[in-house]
């Protein structure tokens, strides 16, 4: 899971303390470390044109994010590598309900169809 719900809240100071990478983003924090699939879609036609793996590598806490969600409100965000597939080598900043429609799991092996249900993290 992604979130910071139970025994994870206390582990939320340790975040706030990790080491910031070169692109800015926290070491450590909900769901660093897990990987995702995220199908691509072509801008041009709005069709599938393949999917990709990646490694979530960073976050920032909606209160260290400079980014605001559709509705105007801070939000926290995902960095992304990716290191497979038609964005292999790309990195993506990911907002939480992206997160949940791209299969976050533990290991690069285990994957499913993109968009499996998972649980509802909080940010």
């Amino acid at each position: 899971a992604l979130g910071t719900r139970g025994s994870e809240r206390g582990r939320q100071m340790d975040w706030a303390d990790a080491p910031l990478d070169a692109d800015g983003f926290r070491t450590a924090g909900p769901g660093v470390g897990q990987w995702i699939t995220r199908r691509v879609f072509s801008p041009a036609s709005g069709e599938c044109v393949g999917a990709s793996v990646g490694k979530i590598v960073g976050y920032l806490s909606a209160k260290e994010s400079d980014f605001d969600d559709d509705d105007g409100n801070p939000a926290a965000l995902w960095h992304v590598k990716y290191v497979e597939g038609v964005l292999a080598g790309d990195t993506e900043d990911l907002e939480l309900h992206e997160l949940e429609t791209s299969n976050p799991r533990a290991t690069r092996e285990d994957e499913s169809e993109p968009g499996a249900s998972s649980p509802t993290p909080a940010p």
